[in-house]
C-alpha cells in the first residue's frame, strides 16, 4: 500500500471519528447519560478532539494534496520514458535498415552495376526523407506505428508513400492510444486489401497534416470497394473477410472516432479509396 492510499484511509478513519463525537455531542439525552461534572469533562475533551481531528485533517489534506502532484509527476516521468524507449527502437530499426541497404549498394558497385546502384541510392534518399519527416512527429506511438506498417507492406510487395506536413505538437487533443488504435486498423484495412487484390499496382499512401484546429489523417489505397457495401462498411459484424474477418475494425473505429468528436469519412471511386480521420 503506498503512501498516498495510506494517508487517504487515514483521513477517511478521521473525519469518521469526529463524526461521530460530534453526534454524541448534540445528543438530546447526552446530560442523562453523564453527570454535570462529567458532562463537562466529556464536552472539553469533545471540542480538544474536534481541534485535533482539524489539525491533523488539515495536515493529511495537505499531504493527499502534495502526494497526488508527486504521483502525477512520477506518471509523467514514467510516459517520457516509455516514449524514449520506443523511439530508441525505431532509431535501432531504421539503422538496421540502412546498414542492409548500404551492403546491396556496396555489392552493386563491386559488382560493376553503377548505374543500378545509383538508383537504388537515390530511392534510399526519398526513403531515408520521409523517415526523417515521421521522427519528427511529436509522439513516437504514431511514428512507430507508421514506420512498422509501412515496413510490413513493403515485405509483402506494396509500394508505400508517407507524407508528413506537421509534427502534431499541438493539434492532437485525443488520446494518444485510440488514435493509434484508429490509424493501425485502418492502415491493416489497406494492407489487407492490396494483399488480395490482383491486376494493378499496389500502392498505399500514409497523410499526416493540420486541418485548421483538427488533427487530419487520411489513409488512401489503390482499389475500389463496391458502392452496394461502402453504406454497411462501419456496421457491427459487417465483414468483406469471410472467415477471416470479425467485422469490428471498422465499426470499433468509427466508434472510437464519434466519442473523440471527431469525423470520419470514406471516398471510394476511380480506383482509389480513401479513408480521412479528423481528431
Amino acid at each position: 500500500m503506498n503512501d498516498l492510499l495510506k494517508k487517504q484511509l487515514l483521513l477517511i478513519t478521521l473525519i469518521l471519528a469526529q463524526l461521530f463525537v460530534n453526534s454524541m455531542s448534540v445528543a438530546s439525552d447526552y446530560e442523562k447519560i453523564f453527570p454535570e461534572q462529567v458532562y463537562f469533562i466529556s464536552s472539553s475533551f469533545g471540542m480538544l478532539m474536534n481541534l485535533l481531528f482539524a489539525v491533523c485533517s488539515l495536515y493529511l489534506i495537505t499531504e493527499v494534496i502534495r502526494l497526488t502532484k508527486q504521483e502525477q509527476q512520477i506518471n509523467q516521468l514514467q510516459k517520457q520514458a516509455h516514449q524514449n524507449e520506443k523511439l530508441s527502437t525505431i532509431i535501432k530499426t531504421i539503422k538496421h535498415d540502412i546498414n542492409n541497404q548500404v551492403t546491396v549498394i556496396d555489392g552493386m558497385y563491386q559488382l560493376g552495376k553503377l548505374k543500378e546502384a545509383r538508383e537504388y541510392t537515390k530511392n534510399l534518399a526519398n526513403d531515408l526523407d520521409w523517415v526523417a519527416k515521421v521522427l519528427e512527429i511529436d509522439h513516437p506511438e504514431i511514428a512507430s506505428l507508421i514506420i512498422n506498417k509501412v515496413n510490413e507492406a513493403n515485405q509483402i510487395g506494396i509500394i508505400t508513400f508517407v507524407e508528413v506536413e506537421c509534427t502534431c505538437k499541438n493539434k492532437l487533443r485525443a488520446p494518444i492510444n485510440n488514435v493509434t488504435r484508429v490509424m493501425g486498423n485502418l492502415i491493416d484495412n489497406a494492407i489487407y486489401a492490396l494483399k488480395h487484390q490482383q491486376g494493378f499496382e499496389k500502392e498505399l499512401c500514409i497523410r499526416i497534416c493540420e486541418n485548421h484546429d483538427f488533427l487530419k489523417v487520411e489513409i488512401e489505397n489503390s482499389g475500389e470497394i463496391d458502392k452496394d457495401i461502402q453504406s454497411k462498411i462501419f456496421e457491427q459484424g459487417f465483414t468483406t473477410k469471410g472467415n477471416e474477418g470479425s467485422g469490428l475494425g471498422l465499426y470499433i473505429v468509427k466508434n472510437l472516432v464519434d466519442s473523440m468528436g471527431g469525423s470520419l469519412n470514406l471516398f471510394s471511386q476511380d480506383n482509389t479509396t480513401k479513408f480521412t480521420v479528423k481528431f
